[in-house]
């Protein structure tokens, strides 16, 4: 049986690992991206920033019908979407599969999945992941938005100082 420090210190080495794989990975167009059929995060950018972060047991049924092509309660980037640009469903899906771009990658588990989304939204504050309360107050400023690279070169940095805080319970506090 393995100690409660051992699956800490295995938790975190998958959650850098994963991170690394992310953030090394690039961008495609989120309507031509091949999505597994497997749990993982996926990051969705507007114009070269980015805008939300999800995870999800199967990627491409999350992405391809629910973001894709699902009704306005499918996904809550398309919500969203809707109601803070005031748009319809099919301007809504029409703007996803013409602008926007997607990052992901596999994860072993779900849970892995909702980990690193949960790190990633701490690190990020992606627009699209906040409330509609405040999502509504920040509409008009275009780029309030920090980008990726300002926070890529020190990512694992912030990382090893951070808690992460997920369903109510701090899971991990990286060396310290």
């Amino acid at each position: 049986m393995s100690s409660y420090q051992d699956k800490l210190d295995n938790l975190i080495q998958k959650l850098k690992q994963n991170m690394n794989r992310l953030l090394t990975t690039k961008e495609v167009p989120l309507s031509k991206a091949s999505l597994p059929k497997s749990p993982g995060v996926y990051m969705i950018y507007f114009n070269g920033k980015l805008q939300y972060i999800g995870s999800s047991g199967n990627l491409k049924e999350r992405i391809k019908t629910n973001l894709l092509s699902g009704d306005r309660e499918a996904h809550t980037l398309i919500s969203k979407l809707c109601t803070l640009k005031n748009w319809n469903i099919d301007k809504a899906h029409n703007f996803l599969k013409t602008a926007a771009t997607i990052k992901f990658i596999e994860t072993e588990t779900e849970d892995d999945a909702k980990i690193l989304e949960e790190v990633l939204i701490a690190l990020y504050h992606p627009f699209y992941n906040m409330s509609l309360k405040i999502a509504k107050r920040f509409i008009e400023i275009e780029d309030y938005m920090i980008s990726e690279e300002d926070k890529v070169k020190d990512l694992l940095t912030k990382i090893q100082d951070m808690i992460v805080y997920v369903r109510g319970h701090i899971i991990l506090n990286i060396y310290g």
